[in-house]
């Protein structure tokens, strides 16, 4: 999916040149990594009951 993204013009994601940087920096988290958080997120025992966001500085 982020090589589709980065393969767009950038009438149609403005934020395409962000992503292309991103990639370029090693700073995209892979499918694997994605699915792990996802999961541990959803099975969270406080999952619905509060706004989850992670600081991505602390991730990468």
């Amino acid at each position: 999916m982020q090589s589709e993204i980065r393969s767009v013009k950038k009438e149609d994601f403005p934020f395409v040149e962000q992503f292309i940087q991103l990639s370029k920096e090693g700073k995209l988290q892979s499918p694997e990594y994605t699915a792990e958080k996802l999961i541990e997120l959803l099975f969270n025992e406080n999952f619905g009951n509060e706004i989850i966001v992670e600081d991505l500085a602390l991730t990468t």
